[in-house]
């Protein structure tokens, strides 16, 4: 992916340099250290936080194409310089191109970027059956229900995590969407209350309606030094007493909650500037 900001006037001169770049690049003596320094930082994944480790974690379990750190560190050992040579010419030779332009910029403007990228590579089109794809979530079954686990192996680090995560419906699925970001923000200060505050279950509490590319999920996430079993247990019996609390809310307190969803939805309409405004496309 290449992703350029700036003013208009000058963005194709930025691109056509970073375009020369591309094309020319020579797979040279930097290739150890770039290789040394990927390295180091998938090896250093085991040293995070577990609350870092479980997001990864997450994403991986939660999508078709994604990978652990273990399995990339296992393909990077035997990677030469040779390897990407012979690579690069054909990650070059043969692609589908999506250009998305936001700003203050025309249409003219957009396809001639576009055609740029067409020029510099000269690309053999990629057949519409491989075109590139949303980054889908899994879809779960209903009523199931499944758990992993993964053990730390870092020494030093002696809390567990866990991370609770509950699939409510396809992302633009817009009824069940707005009933989930509704529920998210109603329980995160209970949650807080109830699992941090009292219980104190962990320094570590964060709760809410969270969104991939197609889905939309509640969770609840506690870093601890407690077991994740006994976390599971605590999480359940709180969603279950807060269920009774949510039967017997009154419909004034049940409309404020309603309110203050709309107005901060209503603030991210607003974007303070552009870069705010491409990130929400």
């Amino acid at each position: 992916m290449i992703k350029l900001s700036g003013y208009i006037t000058k963005i194709d001169v930025l691109l056509g340099k970073l375009l020369n770049t591309m094309g020319g690049l020579q797979v040279g003596p930097g290739f150890g250290v770039a290789k040394e320094r990927l390295w180091s930082f998938l090896e250093n994944y085991a040293s995070l936080k577990p609350r870092h480790q479980v997001f990864w974690l997450v994403r991986w379990l939660d999508h078709a194409n994604w990978y652990p750190h273990k399995q990339m560190l296992a393909e990077l050992r035997t990677l030469t310089a040779a390897d990407v040579k012979e690579f690069y010419p054909r990650l070059l030779g043969q692609m589908h191109i999506e250009t998305l332009a936001s700003g203050w910029i025309y249409k003219e403007d957009a396809l001639r970027l576009s055609s740029m990228v067409e020029t510099a590579f000269k690309p053999v089109p990629l057949p519409q059956a491989e075109w590139p794809i949303i980054a889908e979530s899994l879809a779960f079954p209903p009523a199931s229900s499944f758990i992993y686990h993964q053990t730390l192996t870092h020494s030093q680090i002696a809390d567990h995590c866990i991370y609770y995560y509950l699939y409510t419906s396809p992302r633009f699925d817009s009824p069940t969407r707005a009933k989930t970001l509704l529920l998210g923000q109603m329980i995160s200060a209970p949650a807080f209350d109830q699992l941090r505050t009292q219980e104190q279950l962990g320094y570590v509490v964060l709760s809410g309606a969270t969104e991939t590319a197609t889905n939309m999920s509640y969770r609840i996430l506690i870093q601890s030094t407690k077991a994740p079993t006994y976390l599971a247990g605590r999480i359940d019996t709180f969603l279950t007493k807060f269920a009774d609390i949510l039967r017997e809310m009154s419909k004034s307190e049940f409309e404020l909650h309603k309110s203050s969803l709309v107005r901060e939805r209503l603030g991210k309409l607003k974007p303070k500037d552009l870069k705010q405004e491409a990130s929400r496309v």
